[in-house]
């Protein structure tokens, strides 16, 4: 099976305004590790991980990289990235070429030694974003598939708050075991004094759909939960990003809807596996029963059109908005899948409100785009007529 940089993708996007809708701060992601302290029932990356550190050569190579791309921000990733022996000078010598901002996704277990922690701050770590996935440790440590993790990664927690500056974020992968007690999670992240946190739908990739059977859910029977944590993070003051949900998820919650630029790190993580199946028409291995719970299955179907006609126009604005009923833009098959991936964002990446389903156009629209949902809301979208 290729090797796919899904985990370049699970970061979290900007909360949108109807001021503006910006993009998330251009970051670099780079990889340290392909082993784990944890072994997550739900780990997206476990077909890439097979025990080995990424060399410092490698890492010091994709740090100038993203320097030379104009990142200021660096991610530091793995597998579990706080193992890697050479973290600590991974961090001073991302500070050295220039990065403004080092943040870490991690279990946060290696940072329940608080000596580790202060070297890592002094290095010149400013953000540690920890994953925690249940509110007891039965909970937890059934997720990450460790016996005591959970008691390791508060511990950590409790470590990185006491440090003055150091900005402490945490990842939620939401899933069937943990779905029912997400109000509880967010409450112990507050307990525990975390004030941002970004909520993480799943995919059905490496041990995750293995596992699928115990963790798969469908988040719209879910929607008064996700409604309570919502009111919960606001009363708090807190920050919450929502990342890969379905988006009718959030209808009346468009202000936690991902940004669509997202989009370009999921597709840049499998760029040449897309780009072999728009040369080749060869199918790809993920291809068939998870397509339908996965974020990128529209674009997916929208290469497949593609390859089929040569082309992609824009999508027609919906009758119900106001606008151009039809567009004269297009993409052409010859286009490097990123190119494909940016006009897809721009002109179909496309989302249908509950009402439509009443609307008489509704077999023949393909919905508003995103962003429109997210200045003027779903509530824009009024059935033209009744079926």
């Amino acid at each position: 099976m290729p090797r796919i940089n899904w985990r370049a993708g699970f970061f979290g996007n900007e909360i949108v305004t109807k001021k503006a809708i910006s993009a998330p701060q251009k970051r670099k992601w780079v990889r340290l590790t392909r082993a784990c302290n944890n072994r997550c029932l739900f780990c997206l990356d476990a077909d890439a991980l097979d025990g080995r550190h990424e060399s410092l050569d490698g890492i010091t190579s994709a740090l100038r990289e993203g320097r030379e791309e104009g990142c200021r921000r660096v991610v530091l990733s793995g597998g579990e990235p706080a193992i890697h022996p050479e973290f600590i000078r991974i961090i001073g010598l991302a500070r050295q070429l220039g990065y403004t901002h080092v943040q870490v996704i991690t279990n946060g277990r290696m940072f329940s030694y608080s000596e580790f922690l202060r070297q890592a701050v002094k290095a010149g770590l400013s953000e540690v974003t920890f994953s925690v996935h249940g509110a007891s440790a039965a909970q937890h440590d059934r997720l990450a598939g460790v016996p005591g993790a959970f008691s390791q990664t508060l511990l950590g927690i409790s470590n990185a708050v006491k440090i003055r500056g150091l900005i402490v974020s945490s990842d939620i992968v939401v899933n069937g075991v943990n779905v029912d007690s997400l109000f509880e999670i967010v409450s112990l992240l507050h307990r525990l004094k975390i004030n941002e946190y970004d909520l993480l739908h799943l995919i059905p990739f490496g041990r995750a759909w293995k596992n699928w059977k115990i963790l798969s859910y469908n988040p719209l029977d879910k929607k008064n939960i996700f409604r309570r944590v919502f009111r919960f993070a606001e009363a708090a003051g807190a920050h919450l990003w929502t990342n890969r949900f379905p988006l009718p998820l959030l209808e009346g919650e468009e202000r936690y809807m991902q940004h669509p630029d997202k989009i370009l790190d999921e597709v840049r993580g499998a760029r040449s596996v897309f780009n072999k199946f728009i040369r080749s028409g060869k199918k790809m291995f993920c291809s068939g029963r998870r397509c339908r719970f996965c974020v990128l299955e529209q674009f997916c179907l929208d290469l497949e059109k593609l390859r089929a006609a040569g082309f992609l126009r824009a999508a027609p604005v919906p009758r119900c908005l106001p606008g151009k009923p039809f567009e004269r833009k297009r993409v052409s098959g010859g286009s490097d899948v990123m190119e494909i991936a940016a006009f897809y964002i721009r002109e179909r990446m496309t989302v249908k409100a509950a009402a439509c389903a009443q609307c008489r156009e509704n077999i023949r629209c393909r919905g508003a785009h995103v962003k429109t949902v997210m200045q003027k809301g779903f509530s824009a979208l009024v059935p033209v007529g009744r079926v």
